[in-house]
């Protein structure tokens, strides 16, 4: 199924006797899609099937009712992890845009001039895309070209890391943004650059700026308290205005990835993914991307120490 859909229905409907497994998939849990161990899944799905039936179907209460409720897979790490709640506790850490395309811990100087992006509406993240698994395309060599893709997007890249890192939830932008037109879509790409310059697709959230007011969640909770969920409402629809700078919000699909010694974290910024999203109406606009102390973009990521 659907991984974020599956956290929030189990999150919605939480029982003793239910159970969350959060594998690394593609869609329908075929294919493996960690970039260090692709192939086909070795993940045993049709146990978990009879252990379910013999739970609810037989009476059978060895094994699984008294298993871990949620499971999950960290990528990178390439290991199998239990937890009592989703997500997992960790330590929120923001890592701030910096000038000359940096990404660090950080907060910006003030001296900071913005980054100026014009978007380019062909740019897009290909065929070999989660997108296109949900219509039956397997996964395998998942974003292959995510080097070449980002020489055109607006990209923040931090220094080598010192040791691993654990990002393991949901992880957060907020990108202070003033553009040309009245709406733009954003699209949000977390990677992981190795020492020898290849990029991995970790995750992505997207938004229109018009639907950028959110409300907190009644279900998902983070270390910092409930995640914060855009409410879509009409009524709620808010306009940019040209020129003026706005906090946008992206929540970034759930992930566990570990960023090993020696790799760098990416955030890749973009206003289009044509093969996927349809583009708004009118001209591409021209961002102004801010990171100052009073407007400082960000990811916050979920750090299990």
């Amino acid at each position: 199924g659907y991984q974020l859909a599956a956290i929030k229905r189990y999150l919605h409907h939480q029982q003793p006797s239910h159970r969350l497994i959060i594998g690394p998939w593609d869609h329908g849990g075929k294919r493996r899609i960690s970039p260090y161990a692709l192939g086909p899944a070795q993940f045993d799905h049709a146990a978990e099937l009879l252990k379910f039936f013999d739970v609810h179907l037989k009476g059978v209460t060895t094994g699984h009712p008294h298993d871990p409720p949620i499971r999950y897979y960290t990528m990178g790490e390439e290991q199998w992890k239990t937890s009592t709640s989703w997500p997992p506790e960790s330590t929120p850490t923001p890592m701030y845009f910096q000038q000359e395309g940096g990404l660090s811990m950080n907060a910006p100087p003030a001296q900071d001039q913005p980054d100026r992006y014009q978007v380019d509406l062909t740019t897009g993240t290909g065929k070999h895309s989660r997108w296109n698994t949900l219509v039956g395309i397997s996964l395998n060599d998942p974003y292959p070209d995510r080097k070449e893709r980002d020489q055109d997007l607006l990209v923040y890249t931090s220094e080598p890391l010192l040791e691993a890192l654990e990002v393991t939830g949901h992880p957060i932008a907020t990108v202070y943004l003033s553009a040309t037109t009245q709406d733009t879509n954003l699209f949000v790409y977390l990677e992981d650059v190795t020492p020898e310059g290849d990029v991995h697709y970790v995750t992505e959230g997207e938004l229109r700026a018009i639907h950028r007011r959110w409300q907190p969640s009644d279900t998902i909770f983070t270390s910092t308290g409930p995640l914060p969920v855009h409410t879509f409402r009409r009524a709620d629809v808010a306009p940019l205005i040209p020129g003026e700078v706005a906090p946008l919000l992206v929540e970034l699909l759930p992930t566990s990835y570990q960023f090993n010694k020696g790799h760098r974290i990416r955030i890749a910024l973009a206003g289009a993914d044509k093969d996927h999203f349809q583009h708004l109406d009118g001209p591409a606009p021209i961002w102004d991307v801010w990171h100052t102390p009073d407007r400082p973009s960000h990811i916050e990521l979920p750090v299990i120490r």
